[in-house]
């Protein structure tokens, strides 16, 4: 029997020794084979995206090319239509035909003759020119002037300078081995057409193209928009956008394609921006469900896991607000007690004879017993709140009248804090329907907030105005004011910018919380804004008579 129960005690020390594993064990089990098929399974979706990448990338450079063919089909048919109207004076009086030509036809402008050794005889260098006329001398000076050779001539082929400038008007017929042609010249960073004839004497005649028509009949014919949020654009050779379906500026569009238009608009291209300048967002179908589909896997395995972890965290952090409140409620309550109890004793022992020191010393005990009703009751409506007990005394009052009471009674905090106090309202009864304590006290909380924190701004606003649908108390003072990250969490319960005991300033982090939660039960609000010029402005926010809560 004793070697029963000796073995027994044995076994049952042994038990207690074993550990079980911890949770995080049997989550580690479930995770790594979930990483591995997760692995092989992104593996896969990514070679499968590349390959739908490839193919959308080849289809829309399919897509590209056929736009270049069509604008480049375009501008020979508008060459090809000119070139044939200009050949077509070779045997008729040209100098007239190209006057008529350059004023009926929309795609010609500036017809012009050239001669070996006289140079440019239309326009007349010595007769007065307009602007245009002045503008495409000097822009193709170059070639008129000799310094260039026009396509097809050589050196040999010159002709000899005369003195006498001959007349066009008295061209000899035209041979039929007469040629002509296109030369794309660049001037002042821009595309121009100039189309030329030779006539028999190897002099030219021609006109230019008018640009501005030719573009406006190839931009009709481009695409208003492309398929999967891309963007087509027309590029000149000067980097200049000439066309574009979309607005490149959102979304982070990046170029993706280029290709050139060709040697009739030489150096222009066509570009293809795409979202994030590949084509990888065109399997994102695709890699969307493949997605889902592993996500659901993995919710399947952890999502009670994370449930769990979660109400974990959660208890924690309920758990160190709880300690952070208890530690600087203790603090808070201690504070003013030895303050009290300190003045109390020396006014009880008799050490204190100066009446100027003794009224010092009640004023404080006076002002530190109101800050602990202030705390006191700030934590009584905080456990009432949270428990769904707090019960309100709807009456009819004047706001004008709650505030200016209210605030004379801060006066003297306000004044040792070296605040000045503004007080703005219309001067008549602003009657409200709601609990007065409860305004009352939210009130307080924000003011007595702006003494604690922004005190070094020596100024307090209070403004009571009347809009459509509320009234508005804004608090405003001139402190630091609050920064961005903490804006959205000051309404929250235990909330402080700094929460450690030995902060800089007092307090427990409920003010504000049951400030808001006030305002928002009778029906109103609290908001935070800064202040015009620096500081923190906060908006009470309270229902017109008769609309409350």
């Amino acid at each position: 029997m004793k070697s029963r129960t000796s073995s027994s005690h044995r076994f049952r020390k042994r038990r207690r020794r074993i550990r079980k594993p911890p949770v995080i064990f049997y989550g580690v089990l479930l995770l790594l084979p979930a990483i591995l098929i997760a692995g092989v399974a992104a593996r896969l979706l990514s070679h499968e995206q590349e390959r739908l990448a490839r193919a959308h990338e080849e289809a829309a450079r399919g897509t590209l090319q056929a736009i270049r063919d069509s604008v480049d089909y375009s501008v020979r048919s508008a060459c090809d239509q000119v070139a044939g109207l200009l050949i077509a004076l070779r045997n008729a009086d040209y100098p007239a035909g190209l006057s008529a030509l350059e004023e009926r036809h929309p795609l010609v402008r500036n017809a012009f003759v050239w001669e070996p050794g006289d140079g440019l005889v239309l326009p007349d260098p010595a007769l007065p020119m307009t602007r245009e006329q002045k503008g495409f001398a000097t822009r193709y000076g170059t070639l008129f002037e000799g310094m260039r050779q026009w396509p097809g001539s050589g050196d040999d082929d010159a002709a000899e300078p005369s003195s006498l400038k001959r007349s066009y008007r008295r061209a000899s017929p035209p041979s039929p081995a007469w040629k002509s042609g296109w030369i794309p010249w660049f001037w002042e960073d821009r595309l121009y057409m100039l189309g030329w004839v030779e006539m028999g004497d190897d002099g030219r005649f021609g006109a230019e193209l008018e640009m501005a028509a030719l573009l406006a009949d190839l931009l009709s014919g481009l695409p208003k928009e492309m398929p999967d949020g891309q963007i087509l654009t027309l590029v000149d050779g000067g980097g200049r956008e000439m066309y574009r379906t979309g607005d490149i500026g959102k979304g982070g569009f990046e170029s993706a394609l280029r290709i050139p238009i060709g040697e009739m608009l030489p150096h222009w291209e066509l570009v293809l921006y795409t979202p994030d300048g590949t084509f990888r967002r065109a399997g994102t179908g695709f890699a969307v469900l493949t997605a889902v589909l592993v996500s659901i896997l993995f919710v399947v395995l952890f999502a009670s896991g994370g449930l769990l972890l979660r109400e974990a965290h959660r208890n924690r952090i309920d758990a160190e607000q709880k300690t952070s409140f208890v530690s600087n409620v203790s603090h808070e309550l201690k504070t003013p007690l030895t303050t009290i109890r300190m003045y109390a004793d020396l006014l009880a022992e008799g050490r204190v004879s100066d009446p100027v020191k003794k009224r010092r010393y009640l004023s404080t005990i006076v002002g530190e017993s109101e800050r602990l009703t202030r705390l006191v009751n700030n934590v009584l409506d905080f456990s009432r709140l949270e428990q769904h007990r707090k019960k309100y005394q709807i009456s009819a009052f004047d706001l004008c009248e709650l505030l200016e009471e209210t605030l004379q009674s801060q006066r003297i905090r306000l004044t040792e804090a070296g605040m000045d106090l503004e007080l703005g309202h219309p001067g008549e009864a602003v009657m409200v329907e709601t609990d007065r304590d409860a305004i009352q006290q939210v009130v307080l909380n924000v003011v007595d907030n702006a003494i604690k924190y922004a005190a070094s701004g020596k100024r307090l606003s209070v403004r009571l105005s009347s809009g459509t649908g509320c009234h508005r108390i804004a608090i405003a003072d001139a402190g630091g004011g609050i920064g961005e990250p903490h804006r959205r969490r000051i309404f929250e319960r235990f909330y402080r910018i700094d929460s450690s005991i030995t902060a800089n300033h007092q307090g427990c982090g409920l003010g504000l919380a049951i400030a808001h939660r006030l305002l928002v039960d009778l029906g109103g609000g609290l908001e935070y804004e800064p202040a015009e010029g620096g500081g923190a402005c906060f908006v009470l926010k309270l229902p017109l008579k008769g609309d409350a809560a």
